[in-house]
């Protein structure tokens, strides 16, 4: 009985992608418990009736096998086995579209969102009729699921999914390579064995080797006489661990390796200790690195992938599906194009469409009503569909289901099979007649049902297995992850061909908990420990790292305060940042206004290092080069803005649906320093010191539901923002003389001594208007207090000139100033004495006199103005 329905499955979703398959030997196979397929040709159409812009050049399925024990099922576990799958693909151009392709897409799209409909429809009916449905569906989904976890294992090994394109005549490749990929059933200590030691938990170790991902930015496509040719070329170029030549890729992500593990509860009721289900990841290092070109061709890529929706729309209007290469062909182009578009919206509100929508209306209710009622199949309501929208067909579907409760008729219950049943089909007809001739091949009896719910362990009068009477706290899945380190490295050719590294950023001890509780309520938490950016091609300098974690009193005093939210193991060596995201929590009080996103953040304090050199050069290199009309389109079409009111009617629709925001920040801004040179250690420098950053949402008193048409303008315009607090505390901004000074402690005045802010920020909830605008900003300042002095202008002066396009000030400012000036700063002209062996002791003496003149009268500039600037 399970051959029978195994073997039609399986054959069913194969011959719609792989070609040469042998349906006898398969049925055979299934029969004795042992299928293994060889050497399948994936199908050139299998990627044909997707929205993606690729095509299939060529892919072969080396080894598909499956072992089924069917005399002890249940007790053996059933042996899934893939290998050595390569697929090469290639863009999709104009000239390989076709209008049959493109309406099955469509057809596809549109079938793809009334499935999704449906089930947004059915929730909302389980939550409003009650759960006994939900609980007994759940329970059949979990005891499916722990089935199929505890069965099952998987093997797939040899992977290399490969793409190959050109930009601008130069070829390039990217792909994905995988060398295994493993679902093993273990013991508690996660040891692969027959013998299993806790029957009550079932335990999984899933186990990933050598998932790498490479870009070639000068790669040639690759060259084969057959598919086994294709199949030993594509495999040569997968890493392996014990292969004693690796393949020349440029990776963009190295190998990554890493396991997860798998506990899973066959006990019926809840236990507050342990989750149903508990997952764990864990990846010793992830290492991401790109280059200049790989940059490049994927913004190529992505440009070509974005623009591609307009081209498919507006494809069918191009001459013979050409490009067009003459003036008239495109103005011919854009006018058919634009008249189908008129044509189309004029179309709406003619007399033939209102009467054929109407007939369309009541023909599509009455076939639905029998669809409901008998379960008949009838090709007249696909064509119904394809006139409509899917809101229209839902509509319609609605208005046929309240007609079948009005008439009292009861509908006919879904088959089981029909539950199984889930191959893609693209319309519903056809997915009704494929499930009633799986039905008519394979008879499914009640006892042949009560032997599969054995199998799984389900038994669908016993209710214990439901979460009803669970606490809100009970974690029902629990998923947690390790890193260990997490790198990104930049690199590009300099002048002389050669590549180098420019930075290369680290992240440390990255961990993560996400724990889904009743009601969907999630929890989401994460720390990150350590994190820094380091300048690989600044020579000579004295800053390698330009952003790094700060070691300040402030720490321990923000650790202090949220001493409780800190794991105990964590005291000690607190994180660099925390997140804590909750999703529709419970409310603490019933006075409370319900939440439906709670967001904290707290982080420690970093030193970051302008480096305009270094700065400039990466920032050339990861800008996206202004080439794409779509971008002037975007933006003109941001400035064409609706000025129509807000209506009271929308206010109340935005108030009710509109999500609820908490947001809880503590976080120690980071120490941004500004050296003028970060080679010379005796270099002034500017260091601005962000201090604390405070942030808190305020929840808007007007509760849900309540009409504002008693209020003022003023009041319901007010409801549209969702309102923050942000007060910064601490700010100050030093001018050092020397860069010995960064970190020892000082009792100079600063240039800006240290100050607070409170910001009140709004952020609109509909779309801005004349009158509502997107962001509000309005602050707050106590006093600002300036220390102003004629060295910490003069050190100023010079870091800010560095800041600019050129490391020396206009030729016309250098003249003008006097050559004791020019001296002082360090900048010398063609005039000025520039080798320093050639200076006489005279003009050192009269250097040294210039020096010590201008600094009695800078101390009293710094005295009286900083006396005079307090506000």
């Amino acid at each position: 009985m399970f051959e029978s329905i195994v073997s039609s499955v399986l054959q069913r979703i194969l011959t719609k992608y792989v070609e040469g398959l042998n349906s006898q030997s398969m049925q055979i196979g299934m029969w004795s418990g042992d299928v293994c397929l060889r050497n399948l040709s994936i199908k050139a159409q299998a990627l044909d009736v997707t929205d993606i812009p690729l095509s299939l050049r060529a892919g072969i399925i080396g080894e598909l096998s499956l072992k089924i024990p069917w005399s002890s099922l249940g007790s053996s576990p059933i042996m899934v086995k893939l290998k050595d799958v390569v697929v090469i693909l290639k863009p999709r151009h104009i000239e390989e579209w076709s209008e049959e392709e493109a309406r099955e897409r469509d057809r596809l799209a549109k079938q793809a969102k009334i499935a999704k409909a449906e089930r947004i429809k059915l929730e909302m009916q389980s939550k409003k009729e009650g759960s006994a449905d939900a609980q007994e569906e759940d329970s059949f989904a979990s005891s499916l699921l722990a089935s199929l976890i505890d069965n099952v294992q998987v093997d797939i090994s040899n992977i290399h999914i490969r793409y190959e394109d050109n930009h601008k005549g130069v070829p390039y490749s990217a792909g994905l390579t995988m060398e295994s990929c493993t679902a093993l059933s273990t013991n508690s200590k996660f040891e692969v064995t027959s013998v299993r030691d806790d029957l009550s938990t079932i335990f999984k170790l899933v186990s990933l080797t050598n998932l790498a991902m490479y870009w070639n930015p000068n790669d040639k496509p690759l060259e084969f006489s057959s598919p086994a040719d294709m199949l030993r070329v594509m495999q040569q170029l997968i890493l392996r661990r014990h292969s004693v030549s690796s393949p020349k890729h440029l990776y963009v992500v190295e190998p990554v390796n890493g396991n997860m593990k798998v506990r899973m509860r066959k006990k019926k009721h809840w236990d507050m200790k342990q989750p149903r289900l508990d997952v764990s990841l864990h990846f010793e290092q992830i290492a991401l690195s790109l280059h200049d070109r790989q940059w490049m061709q994927c913004i190529h890529l992505s440009d070509w992938a974005a623009g591609h929706p307009a081209r498919a729309k507006y494809c069918k209007f191009r001459p013979n599906n050409k490009p067009m290469r003459t003036s008239e062909e495109r103005w011919k182009f854009l006018c058919r194009a634009l008249k189908s578009e008129v044509v189309k919206k004029q179309q709406r509100f003619t007399f033939n469409h209102v009467l054929q929508r109407r007939k369309d209306r009541l023909r599509y209710i009455s076939l639905y009503k029998e669809r409901l009622v008998n379960q008949t199949v009838s090709s007249e309501i696909d064509d119904i569909e394809a006139r409509l929208d899917v809101d229209s067909i839902m509509y319609f579907r609605g208005l046929a289901e309240v007609a079948v409760k009005r008439e009292g008729l009861k509908p006919k219950e879904s088959s089981w099979m029909s539950l199984m049943w889930t191959a893609p089909a693209s319309t519903t007809s056809q997915m009704t007649k494929e499930t009633r001739e799986l039905e008519k091949e394979v008879e499914f009896s009640e006892k042949d049902k009560e032997l599969f719910y054995k199998l799984i362990g389900y038994n669908p009068d016993d209710g214990s297995d439901s979460l009803t009477s669970a606490p809100p706290e009970y974690v029902h899945i629990r998923a947690c992850g390790s890193l260990d380190a997490l790198t990104f490295s930049l690199s590009a050719e300099n002048k002389a061909g050669e590549v180098e590294k420019l930075a290369e950023a680290t992240a440390t001890g990255l961990q993560f908990q996400c724990n889904v509780h009743k009601k969907n309520w999630i929890q989401v938490e994460g720390t990150l420990m350590d994190v820094e950016v380091r300048d690989l091609v600044t020579p000579r300098t004295r800053f390698p790292k330009v952003l790094s974690l700060r070691k300040s009193a402030e720490d321990q005093k923000l650790c202090d305060k949220f001493r409780d939210q800190i794991p105990e193991a964590l005291r000690a060596n607190p994180p660099f940042l925390s997140v804590r995201v909750s999703i529709n929590p419970p409310p603490k009080s019933d006075s409370q206004r319900p939440v439906d996103t709670s967001i904290g953040i707290r982080m420690r304090s970093l030193d970051v290092v302008l480096n305009m050199p270094w700065i400039e050069r990466i920032a050339k290199i990861m800008s996206k080069p202004f080439s794409d009309a779509k971008d002037l389109d975007q933006a003109a079409i941001d400035q064409l803005m609706s000025l129509k009111d807000v209506t009271l009617i929308q206010v109340d629709y935005l108030l009710d649906n509109h999500s609820v925001v908490a947001v809880n920040l503590d976080v120690l801004a980071p120490r941004i320093i500004v050296p003028e040179s970060v080679s010379d250690q005796h270099s002034p420098l500017l260091v601005a010191d962000l201090g604390q950053a405070e942030m808190r949402s305020q929840v808007r008193e007007q509760t849900r539901g309540t009409p504002l048409h008693d209020k003022p303008v003023e009041d319901w315009h007010e409801q549209l923002y969702d309102k923050f607090v942000l007060q910064m505390k601490n700010l100050e901004l030093r001018v050092l003389s020397d860069q010995t000074q960064l970190n020892a402690r000082t009792n100079a005045p600063a240039l800006l001594e240290k100050f607070c802010v409170n910001v009140a920020l709004g952020m609109l909830i509909s779309k801005p208007t004349a009158t509502l605008p997107k962001i509000r900003v309005s602050g707050y300042l106590p006093s600002l207090r300036f220390n102003v002095s004629a060295s910490a202008v003069r050190n100023l002066l010079r870091i800010v000139t560095r800041l600019g396009d050129s490391p020396t000030p206009p030729q016309s400012m250098i003249d003008s100033l006097p050559a004791e000036t020019r001296e002082r700063m360090g900048i010398l002209t063609k005039d000025d004495e520039a080798p320093e062996q050639k200076r006489t002791d005279g003009d050192s003496a009269s250097r040294a006199k210039a020096r010590s003149g201008p600094k009695s009268s800078s101390a009293s500039s710094s005295s009286s103005s900083s006396s005079s600037s307090s506000s």
